[in-house]
């Protein structure tokens, strides 16, 4: 039996990913030709139901005090690893403006999902407002309803994008 090194792994792990979300988004737009947004409206309100199931579960392990925006790039830089465990350090998710009613984040980490659209040449905004965003706004608005975020300054050659979380009026 051969053994792997730990980064022939993560190779390993990230092509599979890669994949499996290129077959779901394939899926997931073959089905849209008959039943328009609504394939994709599903899987989202199935990922926000998620991302709330987990903050309920983990919030209070996690040490995360307040509800306002600074408090949600934190909830957001955890749900991010929800997806791809240890892949999120400080230095991939790092916050250029800071304040109480709105954070901006600038992401270098390896994304699966840009990866996908890239492979796939595609737009990603679709994909990672379902696959990723509704998941985060799960966690997001069960602390608090008034918290949202979006992916902005989308940048799929470079797999790179940033954040912005702010609590509504």
């Amino acid at each position: 039996m051969f053994e792997t090194s730990s980064s022939l792994n993560e190779l390993i792990f990230k092509s599979y990913i890669v994949e499996w979300i290129e077959i779901l988004i394939k899926f997931l737009n073959e089905l849209s030709k008959e039943h328009g947004e609504k394939p994709w409206k599903t899987l989202g309100k199935l990922q926000w139901k998620m991302g709330r199931k987990w903050i309920k579960e983990n919030l209070p392990r996690l040490g995360i005090k307040g509800e306002d925006a600074i408090a949600g790039a934190e909830i957001v830089r955890l749900g991010l690893q929800t997806l791809a465990p240890g892949l999120y350090s400080q230095r991939e998710f790092k916050i250029i403006d800071s304040s109480p009613k709105k954070v901006v984040v600038e992401m270098s980490a390896w994304c699966p999902v840009l990866e996908a659209c890239k492979k796939m040449n595609i737009d990603p905004n679709i994909p990672l407002n379902y696959l990723v965003r509704q998941r985060l706004l799960g966690m997001l608005q069960t602390v608090n309803p008034k918290l949202s975020m979006d992916f902005v300054n989308i940048d799929k050659s470079t797999l790179r994008c940033q954040l912005v979380i702010e609590v509504l009026d």
